[in-house]
């Protein structure tokens, strides 16, 4: 929660925001005025939901075929006919990552590092920026980008199956696939290509168990860190299934993940705010599996708020301001499990209102943490691919209580279905 300092330090500043985000991260309008802040927003669309909530509006394409430095320009011109000064500038989205540090760097703001957020942006070149790194190398396993169906013998051949092909910017496990041979290879290449275009990356399947890790970072300096475990992912799917915060790794293997973590944020030049990086703990360590230089979405802000009393979004504001977050090492006072409920699976139940309905009085009457990610099944599903419609979570003392709890409350919503084995997704918890 902000203390009296924070605000004080905070009240009356203003900052630049870059994409209005989708419905994950529509909380921000409402919660940033707690922060004592001002929000001047830029946005394509002049009917978003935020327009009515931020302090400024400015209707900008920032998505036309120009490049991001000349976005940055157009925009800090607009900023200076209009007289608005900006005090910082963030953006909750990846594909604004760079546009939103060219702004920071050439207004002299605390920011991720220009070249940083190009970097992460693009999943092949975050891989080949660290493998060359001696800091970092260890945490990197065989990768391979691809520009054009002419590359994908060369990148089978370096690093062999099963493989993943990821597409080079994307998040929630869109048009990620598994690879087990050159036909199929080929031929997913070629479906994938029509929804997410000729730049992906082969990687060498990683076997472990998957982490997400959230780091907050002042001058490169770690502040705080925050791990969540992922469940097993369905077969050749990588949508989310199940997950629970606080880590139910040992102490050394969470310190282990974080500090691979921050060397990777390290490693492309990060410098501040709130990141976000997944890793799976393996046999040989921590491996990399993607990072994102912007603050967390779906219901992980909730989670850090519910467990460890920290608010995600209250520091990437401070850290953009340039003030440094002061706090002692953050202990969690619950344990929190959630399940994912899917469109391919839960879509005849997740149709009816009564179900979100119910869901929604659940979590009023505290017997659930439900977190709504979609403003429809429609938009969880494209081309084959979909990400969670809702996570499901409940919240207890330890993880043996809390896992008990949350199979008594999946069983109570009557959701249970064999091609959905929860059981098995909260295996490693």
């Amino acid at each position: 929660m902000i203390t009296p300092r924070e605000f004080l330090a905070m009240l009356g500043k203003t900052v630049l925001v870059i994409g209005v985000g989708g419905y994950c991260q529509r909380f921000i309008w409402d919660v940033y005025k707690e922060f004592g802040i001002k929000i001047v927003l830029v946005d394509p669309d002049d009917k978003n939901l935020a327009i009515s909530k931020v302090t400024s509006f400015i209707e900008y394409d920032f998505l036309s075929h120009q490049t991001d430095q000349e976005h940055a320009t157009c925009i800090i011109k607009i900023l200076k006919e209009k007289g608005i000064t900006i005090d910082g500038c963030v953006t909750f989205l990846d594909t604004c990552g760079p546009l939103a540090a060219i702004i920071c760097r050439q207004q002299n703001l605390y920011g991720p590092g220009q070249e940083a957020a190009y970097v992460a942006k693009y999943k092949g070149t975050t891989y080949e920026v660290l493998k060359t790194k001696d800091q970092t190398k260890q945490f990197i396993v065989k990768c391979y980008q691809m520009n054009t169906i002419f590359d994908i013998e060369s990148a089978f051949s370096y690093v062999g199956v099963p493989a993943v092909m990821k597409p080079e910017n994307g998040c929630c496990g869109a048009g990620v696939k598994r690879i087990t041979d050159l036909k199929q290879f080929k031929v997913t290449y070629e479906n994938e290509a029509l929804t997410h275009g000729n730049n992906f990356t082969l990687m060498e399947f990683i076997e472990g168990t998957q982490h997400g890790i959230e780091l907050i970072l002042f001058q490169r300096e770690l502040i705080a860190s925050f791990v969540t475990d992922y469940g097993p992912t369905r077969k050749d799917r990588f949508t989310e299934t199940a997950a629970t915060m606080p880590s139910c790794l040992s102490k050394d293997a969470v310190e282990e993940l974080v500090t691979a973590a921050h060397k990777c944020c390290i490693g492309i030049g990060l410098v501040d705010g709130v990141f976000n990086v997944e890793m799976k703990m393996t046999s040989n360590g921590p491996k990399l599996i993607e990072m994102n230089a912007r603050m967390p979405s779906f219901y992980i802000r909730d989670w850090v708020l519910i467990c460890y009393r920290i608010d995600l979004l209250l520091y990437t504001f401070m850290t953009c301001l340039g003030i440094r977050p002061e706090m002692t090492k953050p202990v969690s006072t619950h344990q929190i499990m959630g399940i994912a409920c899917v469109p391919s699976v839960h879509k005849e139940h997740l149709s009816k209102s009564q179900t979100v309905d119910l869901f929604k009085d659940m979590d009023q009457k505290g017997i659930i943490s439900y977190h709504q990610l979609s403003n429809s099944l429609g938009e969880c599903e494209n081309d084959g691919n979909e990400i969670p419609f809702c996570s499901l979570a409940v919240i207890d003392q330890g993880i043996t209580k809390t896992k008990e709890k949350l199979l008594k409350v999946w069983n109570l919503i009557g959701f249970n279905t064999d091609s959905y084995d929860v059981k098995l997704f909260l295996q490693h918890f």
